[in-house]
């Protein structure tokens, strides 16, 4: 007799088939499990992978916006610095053509004669030209003349420089050089006055210096100053009327 024809056969029969068919269920959903594991790694890595990217790409960009605005901030700097150059150029070019505009007038004063009491007239001007000084911190030293006419008709000279001192003291004299629009270079003696003041002299001679003035429109003056050698500073004279 076959024993799938006896009733426990039968039922062994069904239950190795029963195992086999598990066996198949359970191989079908390990393997489909496996598949689906490696295709979600797959799709996880490529997931990952874009968002790298894409932070990368992020990260590009923000990099490139922190340059632009680096270089942007940089030539906005540039064009300030210029800006305040240039202002500072038209600065100085308009206080210089203040100080060359003041310097072709006479400026004209009343004053008081300190012994008679009575008034006197003075004149003053100053350098058109400036001068730096080797022993000074401060350059571009100016000079002035000042012209003073006396009740008794007398023209006193004074040259005065805004720094530096005149090497000579006392009741010495100084050799100072004048010259007169395009005339020969005249010597005049000068001494310093009787205050003491280092930086003035007095110009021996005045009335030979200020016919100078009214005939000449320009003056040079060359004087000598003490650790400085001669120094020359020129003068606007147009319009002298004392």
């Amino acid at each position: 007799m076959n024993s799938d024809s006896k009733p426990g056969g039968a039922r062994l029969t069904a239950s190795k088939s029963a195992n086999r068919d598990r066996s198949y269920v359970a191989a079908t959903a390990a393997d489909y499990y496996r598949s689906l594991r490696t295709w979600l790694r797959f799709r996880h890595a490529n997931e990952i992978e874009a968002y790298a990217g894409g932070v990368g790409v992020r990260l590009d960009k923000t990099r490139m916006y922190f340059l632009a605005v680096i270089a942007l901030l940089a030539a906005a700097m540039v064009l300030a610095t210029i800006l305040q150059v240039l202002s500072m150029s038209s600065h100085r070019g308009k206080a210089q053509s203040v100080v060359a505009a003041s310097a072709d007038a006479w400026k004209y004063s009343a004053l008081q004669d300190a012994l008679t009491g009575e008034g006197v007239m003075s004149a003053s001007v100053v350098s058109s030209n400036r001068n730096n000084l080797d022993g000074l911190q401060s350059n571009e030293v100016s000079a002035s003349l000042m012209i003073m006419k006396m009740t008794d008709g007398s023209t006193p000279v004074y040259f005065t420089v805004a720094a530096g001192q005149m090497p000579c003291r006392g009741a010495q004299t100084c050799r100072v050089m004048v010259q007169a629009g395009d005339d020969a270079p005249v010597a005049f003696d000068a001494t310093v006055p009787s205050d003491g003041d280092s930086r003035r002299l007095y110009l021996h001679d005045n009335a030979r210096f200020v016919e100078a003035l009214h005939r000449a429109d320009r003056i040079a003056v060359t004087v000598p100053l003490l650790h400085e050698g001669n120094r020359v500073w020129t003068f606007d004279t147009r319009n002298f009327s004392i």
